[in-house]
């Protein structure tokens, strides 16, 4: 196996782990939108239930109606405890990319010049091979 067909099997390995980083990545960053578009959502849901000023309404719903704005006030900070492992997770992918991101970006490099030097060895000898045709031609 020649070296640049193992730096091959190499960058197709690490290629393949930054691809799985950057999916895991944009996935949590997935996560991440929904849940701020959730508690978004949530923060209208509730505005909007409290600016209602509905009339002729008993104790007993006026209860439940205070009730219900409770949950959903729960409910918005349950969603914004979730931040935390949110940027825990979004913090390691990032890393995990980056990393894997500049080890295929050496290798590239690496192979570049492992390429370089190969071309630039063969075209040494068939100037040698010239050289000693043309000297048995004289």
């Amino acid at each position: 196996m020649s070296k640049q067909t193992r730096l091959k099997t190499i960058l197709d390995f690490i290629t393949k782990q930054e691809e799985e980083a950057a999916k895991q990545l944009s996935i949590w960053l997935q996560k991440k939108t929904n849940a701020e578009q959730q508690i978004t959502q949530l923060q209208r849901y509730s505005q909007e239930y409290l600016n209602e000023k509905p009339q002729g309404i008993d104790a007993h719903e006026i209860q439940n109606r205070q009730h219900f704005i409770a949950k959903l006030s729960i409910a918005i900070e349950q969603q914004k405890a979730l931040f935390p492992d949110l940027e825990i997770e979004i913090d390691t992918y990032s890393q995990t990319w980056k990393k894997a991101k500049s080890q295929r970006e050496g290798l590239e490099k690496i192979m570049q010049k492992h390429q370089l030097q190969t071309q630039l060895k063969e075209e040494r000898q068939i100037q040698i091979d010239l050289d000693a045709y043309a000297a048995r031609k004289n």
